[in-house]
C-alpha cells in the first residue's frame, strides 16, 4: 500500500499517533475506553486525551480508538450516549477499514474492493477542478487520465516494470473515457510513474503541464476546491482531504453516500448515485463487506 494508515496522508502527517496511543494508555488506567464494535474502541469525555481527527490503528494491540467526544455523552451511569447517528457510523465504517487496510497484504485486494470508490474518485476531481478552472475538454481529458494513475498508484509503492505500466494504462483507457494515446502522453510525461499520494500528483499536474489557468496549482488549492464535496459529519472537509489521497477514506464516503441517500445532494454523492446501475450498489457494499471480513 502506499500510504500505510490514515496518518500518513498530509493534512493529519503531523499528529503524532505514537503520542496520541500513549496518552490513551495512560487515560485507560482509570477511565477505560468503551467497546464499540470488536476491537474497535470509543475514547470519550472522561478521558484526558488530545483530539484527533480519524481513526488510530494500534498496532501492538491490534485495536483501532476513534475520538467519539464529538458526537457522544455519557450519561450518570456511565453508558454512552449517541448524539450524532451520521459521526457514529462514518468513524466505525472508516475504523473498520483502517483495521482491514492496515492489516492487508495485497494491494490488489483492496483495490478491487474499493475499485467502485476508484472510479467516484476519478470523476470527482477531474470534474470538480475542471470546472473551477475551466479547463478545456482536451485538457480535461488528460487530467482524467492523470488522476486515473492517481488512483492506481494510491495501492501500489512503485510500479517500474513496462508490462505492468502498459497493462495499467490498458485498464485505464478500457474503464474510461480516454484514448490510449491520451494516457500514453501522460504516462510519458511524468516518466511512467503513478502519483501515490498528494504532494506526488501535484507534481504530476506541473509535469503534465496543463497551462496557464493551472500553473502554481498547489495541495492548499486543491484542499479548498474539494473542501465543500461532502458535508453533515463533524471535520467533513478533513475527511474530504483524506479521502483524495487515501483509498480507504473514500470508500468509506462512498458506501455512506449508498446508505444515507440525503448525501446525493454533496457532490461526492451526486457522482455516486450517477453511477447507480443495476447491481453496482448492492456489489460494492459485499465487497467492502468482505474485505473487512477478511481481515479481522
Amino acid at each position: 500500500m502506499s500510504l500505510q494508515n490514515a496518518y500518513s496522508s498530509k493534512i493529519i502527517k503531523g499528529f503524532s499517533t505514537s503520542e496520541m496511543l500513549l496518552a490513551i494508555e495512560k487515560a485507560s488506567l482509570s477511565d477505560k475506553s468503551h467497546v464499540a464494535l470488536d476491537n474497535i474502541l470509543y475514547v470519550t469525555e472522561v478521558q484526558d486525551v488530545p483530539p484527533f481527527p480519524y481513526p488510530i490503528y494500534d498496532v501492538d494491540n491490534k485495536q483501532v480508538f476513534i475520538d467519539a467526544r464529538p458526537y457522544t455523552s455519557l450519561d450518570r451511569s456511565g453508558d454512552i450516549k449517541i448524539r450524532n447517528g451520521l459521526d457514529e457510523q462514518l468513524n466505525l465504517l472508516c475504523a473498520r477499514l483502517e483495521n482491514s487496510w492496515v492489516l492487508c497484504d495485497r494491494p490488489e485486494t483492496a483495490q478491487r474492493a474499493f475499485a467502485m470508490a476508484s472510479d467516484v474518485l476519478i470523476r470527482w476531481l477531474t470534474n470538480t477542478i475542471s470546472h473551477r478552472y475551466g479547463l478545456p475538454p482536451n485538457q480535461k481529458i488528460r487530467l482524467m487520465a492523470l488522476v486515473a494513475m492517481f488512483s492506481i498508484g494510491q495501492y501500489y509503492n512503485n510500479i517500474e516494470d513496462k508490462l505492468t505500466i502498459a497493462r495499467h494504462l490498458q485498464s485505464i483507457a478500457r474503464n474510461n473515457p480516454i484514448s490510449i494515446e491520451a494516457i500514453e502522453e501522460v504516462s510519458e510525461r511524468i516518466d511512467g510513474g503513478f502519483p501515490r499520494d498528494v504532494d506526488e500528483f501535484i507534481e504530476a499536474i506541473e509535469k503534465v503541464d496543463f497551462g496557464p489557468r493551472l500553473k502554481g496549482f498547489n495541495t492548499k488549492a486543491l484542499y479548498t476546491v474539494l473542501s465543500g464535496s461532502w458535508w453533515s459529519n463533524t471535520n467533513a472537509a478533513t475527511f474530504v482531504a483524506i479521502a483524495i489521497e487515501y483509498p480507504p477514506a473514500m470508500a468509506a464516503l462512498v458506501e455512506m453516500a449508498i446508505e444515507n441517500s440525503m448525501f446525493k445532494r454533496t457532490q461526492i454523492g451526486t457522482i455516486v448515485y450517477d453511477m447507480n446501475r443495476g447491481n453496482v450498489f448492492t456489489n460494492y457494499s459485499r465487497g467492502l463487506l468482505m474485505f473487512i471480513d477478511q481481515y479481522k
